[in-house]
């Protein structure tokens, strides 16, 4: 009876890690979908199209801009739908802001 009583307890251990990774699965997805909404407000459709690009390539960039734009709106910063170019602009700033690391190599 001892060891039903322990199998019975790593199921539902089980059953609650299964249930809290849907649940983390469903929050993160529903974070996403609701970031994805508000830069669509913020940026026009080639903005946004190149944004997307940039989250296939780069997903820590990507998050970066999407973060930087929202504050921006939340602040009132942003006068209208930000463009590529605006948005071009503003991923050069950061990329530029950036510290290169440069390493070479001597063989003798």
């Amino acid at each position: 009876m001892p060891d039903d009583q322990a199998e019975n307890d790593q199921d539902e251990s089980y059953q609650n890690a299964i249930r809290k990774r849907q649940e983390d699965a469903q929050r993160q997805q529903s974070q996403e979908l609701q970031l994805k909404n508000m830069l669509k407000q913020i940026l026009d459709p080639a903005g946004y199209g190149r944004l997307q690009n940039i989250r296939l390539t780069n997903l820590e960039l990507y998050y970066k801009v999407a973060q930087l734009l929202v504050t921006l709106q939340q602040q009132g910063k942003l006068k209208g739908k930000v463009d590529e170019a605006m948005l071009k602009n503003l991923l050069s700033r950061l990329i530029a802001n950036r510290r290169e690391t440069k390493i070479s190599f001597t063989r003798k």
